[in-house]
């Protein structure tokens, strides 16, 4: 009876609990068949000495202690091995999501946060694929960036568009635009939401605040910065919002961006702007005309581009705030 534990306890050490429970019901049976044999055996047996008596008596409960402190030894050192190793996968697992939540950081800085915000709320989902999107589009360059270059040290100018160029995102993020690149001295913005009268709005709002920026005195803050001027052209409509993708044979190369024709209408119109003028399109024109003035530019020609409609530069706000519902839901 005593012997017979080793069985399941020896098939739950070396095999698994499932495999261990017939073990464990065999010596169940065992000890009750032990129980009732045990008087018929005792009645045959011959007399045997006390000390055989005490030796076997030693031998059984201890070889089977002995075997039992062994096996549970075994057992302990082996979950002691386990714990340890889970102990360091755990730390490297640790290391690795710091590491990985590091890159995610540096990542975001050039990721745009439309592209972050789809990715983080389905990112099992091919969100980023292209899709026609009603988007105000925004596009800045510096004037006289060519000349400054040539008159100015790069660590200047440099110092100067990141100064201003953080002003400008403080901005844009207040009315809900996204940066979706920046190229030297050029910025293209992206303006979304279900209301197309209310970005469109926060696109010419944003286009007076950087250009209220620009014309403010720098020198108070830093005597080393370098007066600037900014162009700015907006477009709104409908655009292709997602993904642009270039596979080669070895890895793949995705830009988030908005293409279409209105994007590119909004690139003509900043680059035709001078002396820090605000242009914009037809439908934007159409969609905030009653919150800002604006006035027709006439004779417009841009590069590569025909039956692009009416030109209009921004010229102030109204003065009347914030517009009424009833006149959003006109402008949209």
């Amino acid at each position: 009876m005593i012997w017979s534990i080793l069985s399941p306890i020896g098939a739950l050490m070396f095999s698994s609990i499932r495999r261990a429970w017939p073990w464990f019901a065999g010596y169940i049976l065992m000890v009750m068949a032990s129980g009732f044999v045990h008087p018929d055996a005792g009645a045959a047996s011959t007399a045997v000495s006390t000390t055989v008596c005490a030796c076997f008596f030693v031998f059984n409960i201890g070889g089977v202690t002995s075997i039992a402190f062994f096996l549970l030894k075994y057992f302990v050192a082996k979950s002691e091995a386990t714990i340890a190793l889970l102990g360091e996968a755990n730390v490297q697992v640790r290391r690795e999501k710091e590491r990985i939540d590091k890159i995610k950081r540096m990542m975001a800085y050039f990721v745009p946060q439309t592209a972050q915000r789809m990715i983080e709320n389905s990112p099992d989902q091919a969100l980023l694929n292209k899709y026609i999107r009603d988007a105000s589009v925004l596009f800045l360059d510096i004037e006289g960036f060519s000349t400054m270059t040539k008159q100015h040290p790069y660590e200047r100018i440099n110092r100067t568009i990141e100064h201003y160029f953080s002003l400008f995102f403080d901005l844009i993020r207040q009315r809900d635009g996204d940066i979706n690149e920046t190229a030297g001295d050029g910025m293209m913005v992206i303006f979304l939401g279900d209301n197309g009268g209310m970005h469109a709005e926060n696109a010419v709002l944003s286009a007076i605040d950087m250009i209220k920026v620009c014309r403010a005195n720098r020198e108070k803050v830093d005597p080393d910065l370098l007066p600037i001027r900014i162009n700015i052209g907006i477009n709104s409509g409908e655009v292709y919002l997602g993904s642009t993708k270039i596979r080669s044979r070895e890895s793949d190369r995705w830009t988030f961006t908005a293409s279409g024709t209105v994007t590119v209408l909004a690139a003509r119109l900043s680059d035709y702007a001078q002396g820090g003028k605000i242009l914009i399109g037809e439908e934007t024109a159409a969609r905030v005309k009653k919150r800002f003035r604006i006035k027709p530019v006439q004779d417009v020609a841009l590069k590569n581009l025909e039956d692009f409609g009416p030109v209009y530069e921004v010229t102030a706000e109204t003065g009347k705030g914030e517009t009424s519902s009833a006149e959003r839901r006109d402008v949209a």
